[in-house]
């Protein structure tokens, strides 16, 4: 158990009282439709994908899974084209957190999902099968929020398509009890960011510098 603690520890974890734990409610409706959604849709895709969690951090955001890109033609910034079936990275959020997150301020949850990228990038410099892949993206409704992050986005080219995932998306943000849910019903797009801009911004050199010791 010690060991457990101590790893806990270095996560980021702190123990604290039960009553003192931000967010702590007792089970109702939502929470139960939260873990059914969780149980049944995301836990069955993540098998189907081999999706790898990066969320050991108190405050990690994101899953990641290796896939064929499955959207429209890009150009990269080195003047290159990226097409569907060539090797990608899809992120994946984890949007109960990230509701959490940015329920503390909106600034937390922006910083949550720029520490978030940190792990993406580690993803992709240590683990073997993301060695061959070239761009990262998602399809989201929060492409307003990765833009200053770096990333690219681009509309959907099926206008109906898009109509219909953004109803998902949207009760989505309803079920994880989203802010503002009914100012605007945002619609989804693919947001991406080549291998190389993501370790430039995201990657070990500039990940030491961040956890480096301050020097007095």
């Amino acid at each position: 158990m010690r060991w457990l603690i101590v790893n806990l520890r270095e996560r980021g974890y702190r123990p604290v009282p039960v009553g003192e734990l931000k967010g702590l409610r007792t089970e109702t409706l939502r929470g139960l439709l939260q873990r059914l959604y969780r149980r049944s849709v995301d836990a069955r895709f993540d098998r189907a994908h081999n999706s790898v969690a990066l969320t050991q951090r108190p405050r990690g955001l994101f899953r990641i899974s290796r896939r064929p890109y499955a959207g429209p033609p890009l150009t990269l910034p080195d003047g290159s084209q990226f097409t569907a079936g060539a090797p990608s990275a899809e992120l994946h959020i984890y949007s109960k957190r990230l509701v959490a997150l940015a329920e503390l301020s909106a600034l937390t949850g922006l910083r949550g999902v720029q520490n978030s990228l940190y792990d993406v990038a580690q993803a992709l410099e240590e683990r073997p099968e993301f060695r061959d892949v070239q761009l990262i993206y998602a399809l989201t409704i929060f492409a307003g929020v990765l833009g200053p992050m770096g990333f690219q986005s681009q509309p959907l080219s099926n206008a109906r398509q898009a109509r219909v995932m953004a109803v998902f998306f949207n009760l989505l943000r309803v079920l994880y009890g989203a802010k503002n849910t009914d100012s605007q019903q945002l619609l989804p797009a693919v947001i991406w960011m080549s291998r190389s801009a993501l370790l430039a911004r995201y990657g070990a050199p500039r990940r030491n510098a961040r956890n480096a010791p301050a020097t007095r």
